[in-house]
């Protein structure tokens, strides 16, 4: 028994000096490497130039909407309970959306993204089919305009006109336009 007794005291010393240890050392490296020095980070514009002029010109047109950039798809839209319905929420999981304009209670109204008229890649324009297929199954109108020649204040008011939740009435037969063309 007092044998027991010595090494439980042995084994809640050692873990004592062990918790002591790990707080010494964490002071030490947060003494001998602070963050703000030595983690590899900086901040940086969450917005491109051209983001930034259809931004601001989304607000100005659209003053009674909410205007959202860089939204993750899967704030927007989500995956119904269906066998595989993980694998289908992977697929919206890290893809994100230039901009998505709401009704003031966020009620999506439409989706936008910016093309680069420079991108010749495939694997890009394979990732544009799958958001224009995921949001167009969700019923949320997209609409893709070039960063080279962005739509005035009145256009983007006649593009995203008041109309049934999800589908402005131009941005609807936008997207008819462009699957028929597929």
């Amino acid at each position: 028994m007092a044998s027991s007794i010595g090494s439980l005291a042995i084994v809640a010393g050692l873990g004592a000096a062990l918790v002591v240890a790990l707080v010494f050392s964490e002071k030490l490296r947060a003494k001998l490497y602070p963050p703000e020095k030595f983690w590899p980070y900086f901040a940086r514009r969450v917005l491109s130039p051209a983001e930034q002029l259809l931004y601001g010109r989304l607000v100005e047109a659209l003053p009674e909407h909410m205007v959202l950039a860089q939204l993750p798809l899967a704030k927007v839209i989500a995956v119904k309970r269906q066998p595989y319905a993980e694998t289908w929420a992977n697929r919206i999981a890290h893809r994100t959306l230039d901009f998505v304009v709401c009704r003031p209670d966020s009620t999506v109204v439409a989706a936008i993204q910016l093309e680069d008229p420079g991108r010749r890649d495939p694997l890009p324009r394979q990732a544009d089919r799958f958001i224009d297929n995921a949001l167009a199954a969700a019923g949320i109108a997209l609409l893709r305009w070039n960063a080279a020649a962005l739509p005035s204040e009145a256009e983007i008011r006649r593009l995203i006109a008041p109309g049934p939740v999800g589908a402005p009435a131009r941005a609807r037969e936008d997207l008819r336009a462009a699957r028929s063309r597929r």
